[in-house]
């Protein structure tokens, strides 16, 4: 028995392994969930899971574009929509590369000059959006210097979480998309 075959149940396979708790589901099993109820409460904790992680990874490079935005346009280095162009790139590379080996393992590797490209596109249009309203935010605010940069800084955040989910769903279904399994 094995979790490559698909006409064997977790639960079948935990004891044998002398485990209490259902095995991991592999990704390859979700489109084919509806014909196998037994595996939905499965396929439910790996979402979570995935979620749980997408969530730890955004935290991190959104707090690592947020400290190099306040820097560079509190220190007066670049103005807002340069400082959101700059934070975003800063904060892309390490978001990456923790989402293609912690968030989607299970993720073809041989497509990366593809996986790359969607990637960065998809950056980019987030890029376009939360630069075009931190500079807005920015050039509207009212009082002096250091409530420009509050401003700014609460406007590129509160960007970030308006495309949080769309961007998941653009990773999960074209970016970050194990390889088929042949037709048995």
């Amino acid at each position: 028995m094995s979790l490559a075959d698909p006409s064997v149940r977790p639960s079948e396979l935990a004891p044998a392994a002398g485990l209490d708790a259902p095995t991991p589901v592999p990704a390859w099993v979700g489109a084919r969930a509806a014909q196998r109820p037994w595996l939905r409460p499965a396929l439910a904790r790996a979402r979570s899971s995935r979620w749980l992680r997408y969530l730890l990874t955004s935290g991190l490079s959104t707090g690592i574009s947020e400290i190099a935005l306040v820097v560079l346009y509190a220190a007066g280095i670049t103005g807002a929509m340069t400082a959101a162009v700059l934070a975003t790139l800063v904060g892309t590379v390490p978001s990456y590369l923790i989402s293609r080996y912690w968030i989607w393992p299970e993720a073809d590797r041989r497509g990366v000059g593809r996986q790359m490209t969607l990637y960065w596109l998809t950056t980019g249009a987030s890029l376009v959006v939360s630069s075009l309203a931190t500079g807005a935010a920015a050039a509207h605010a009212p009082g002096g210097r250091g409530l420009h940069v509050v401003v700014a800084s609460v406007a590129y955040v509160g960007t970030y979480v308006l495309l949080w989910v769309a961007k998941y769903v653009v990773y999960q279904r074209l970016v970050f998309v194990a390889p088929r399994q042949p037709a048995a």
